[in-house]
């Protein structure tokens, strides 16, 4: 599992670190983590699900997120058709807005949305954490039994 961040106020990033702690418990999946500025297309088309965490900025994605999408499109083309992805959205709004657009790159390249995007509002707390943890674990067990 590629799990791909940008976290401009840290929320995301701890909430990256969460979720790979969870995972590195879980130790059935291998979890690779990546910021958005130094993730490649190569990446991204080597992994077997993409977890995408983002913030949401102005209602709309946040530019890191936004810079990695442009930049990896066109090389992604016909390469991850069928890949399954999950978003998680750090919102100061609702998210709905920023998971909408970043959806639309990825479905775009013929990915397939795994589950419905968490989003999660507000800072960084033991409860988002334990629901993002809750949302990498159900990503990575779906993919160890060939749901994804």
């Amino acid at each position: 599992m590629l799990v791909v961040y940008h976290s401009q106020s840290g929320t995301v990033e701890s909430l990256v670190k969460s979720i790979a702690n969870a995972l590195t418990d879980d130790n059935e999946i291998e979890v690779i983590v990546k910021r958005a500025v130094d993730c490649v297309a190569d990446d991204v088309s080597d992994a077997n699900l993409l977890l995408l965490a983002a913030s949401e900025n102005c209602g709309l994605m946040s530019g890191g997120i936004k810079e990695f999408l442009d930049r990896v499109y066109y090389p992604l083309m016909t390469k991850v058709e069928g890949m399954s992805y999950g978003l998680l959205i750090s919102a100061g709004n609702d998210g709905s807005g920023a998971a909408r657009e970043i959806g639309k790159y990825l479905d775009s390249l013929g990915m397939s949305k795994s589950v419905p995007p968490l989003i999660l509002k507000g800072e960084f707390s033991p409860d988002t954490a334990k629901r993002a943890d809750e949302f990498g674990l159900t990503l990575a067990a779906g993919l160890s039994v060939g749901m994804f």
